[in-house]
């Protein structure tokens, strides 16, 4: 063969000096491969992609109390004790709950059935709760130092959750006025002789019908959440709350305030329009309140109840729900449009209560006639809240 034929099968000397460049690279990426190998299980493990923003439970511990039927857990203001609601034989007193070890104290005495609300129903040396032991359900208020309690409620209907405003000037509470099917959030004010009631009646305006319950106020005190519907199913809804410092005059209850089945319409938020006349201080004034047009929260889930909220900004919300119809209900929380499980047991967990420092959470646990109190601390990302 002729140096002309071997020509072309010959690396020349650039092809020589390319093909070098490629096996030292190769011999390069193999030794570093080589290194990586030896040295990676040596070092320190990276640390973990930060947790979600949703906050979780840690530490739950089921409190000790007397045998009994516990539930509907609140906070008093300073955070040191609860109190909740003891059932037995169909009756139901309210104790108060210390959590520093000392034996429950039972606050009430009377017939019938007492039971407070989750959320803001002590403020001060007020606290909040309805009894039917007039007869009728109604909204009560005690004066924790002495004991005495009277009847605050309208004598309308059946008044049930009432809850303080964050500035504590307004109560909100669930009414079923006589003859009406449906429950409606109602909003209560002092008078100025601070011996009867203003009130204002919400006729809720939304595509759905049903109880309007479990009213809370938000933070800023500018809106009200509540459940809507029945226990096939309810959504959480938001109305505009009215203003503490907005004067009533006293009016008939209209068709839109006193009417059995919500308006339809469009889901939409929307202020309020109250009158601006002073009413009398001896007799309550029913005003509708305008445009009470509802928002809703969150739908489509399952039986959304017993809702609050968590943080002092209003971005988040705790509830029960049930998801569908046919499990227990388990705690979630409602974050900037993300949903996270809080709770997942056989049991149905239901009243989420946070303490007034948002750090710590109590709820009751287990089937009607064995529920218990669970404490437990709220935790973000790596650590407590």
């Amino acid at each position: 063969m002729s140096s002309e034929d071997t020509a072309g099968t010959q690396p020349s000397g650039r092809g020589r000096v390319a093909l070098g460049a490629v096996l030292a690279v190769l011999l390069l990426a193999v030794a570093a491969g080589a290194v990586w190998l030896l040295v990676v299980p040596f070092r320190a493990t990276p640390k973990p992609a930060p947790d979600s923003a949703l906050p979780r439970l840690t530490g739950e511990r089921v409190l000790s109390l007397p045998s009994g039927d516990w539930r509907r857990p609140t906070w008093r203001p300073d955070g040191r004790a609860l109190v909740a609601s003891k059932d037995e034989g169909g009756k139901s007193q309210l104790w108060l709950i210390p959590l520093d070890g000392s034996l429950p104290i039972q606050l009430t005495f009377g017939p019938g059935a007492h039971v407070a609300a989750p959320g803001n129903a002590w403020r001060a040396e007020r606290l909040l709760y309805a009894s039917d032991e007039s007869g009728e359900w109604d909204a009560w208020v005690m004066d924790t130092k002495t004991l005495k309690a009277r009847n605050i409620g309208p004598s309308r209907g059946d008044e049930s959750d009432p809850v303080y405003s964050p500035d504590g000037k307004l109560i909100a509470v669930s009414s079923r006025p006589f003859g009406a099917e449906w429950a409606r959030i109602e909003v209560l004010r002092y008078s100025s002789d601070a011996t009867t009631m203003d009130l204002w009646a919400t006729a809720v305006r939304s595509p759905a019908q049903g109880d309007a319950t479990c009213p809370q106020w938000s933070p800023d005190g500018a809106s009200i959440m509540f459940g809507l519907g029945s226990e096939a199913g309810r959504d959480l809804w938001v109305v505009s709350a009215p203003n503490a410092d907005t004067t009533l005059a006293p009016a008939a209850p209209s068709a839109s305030a006193t009417a059995a089945t919500p308006a339809t319409g469009t889901p939409r938020s929307t202020g309020t329009t109250p009158p601006t006349a002073v009413p009398p201080p001896s007799a309550p004034a029913t005003i509708p309140v305008a445009d009470a047009t509802a928002t809703v929260l969150l739908a489509s889930r399952g039986d959304q109840c017993d809702a609050a909220w968590l943080d002092e900004v209003g971005d988040e919300v705790v509830f029960s729900d049930t998801e569908t119809s046919t499990v227990p209900a388990d705690l979630f929380v409602l974050s900037n449009g993300l949903i996270g499980r809080l709770t997942d047991t056989p049991q149905a967990e239901h009243s989420p209560s946070p303490s007034p420092d948002g750090k710590r959470i109590v709820f009751e646990r287990g089937d009607v006639g064995s529920r218990v109190l669970v404490l437990a601390d709220l935790a973000r990302g790596g650590g407590a809240r």
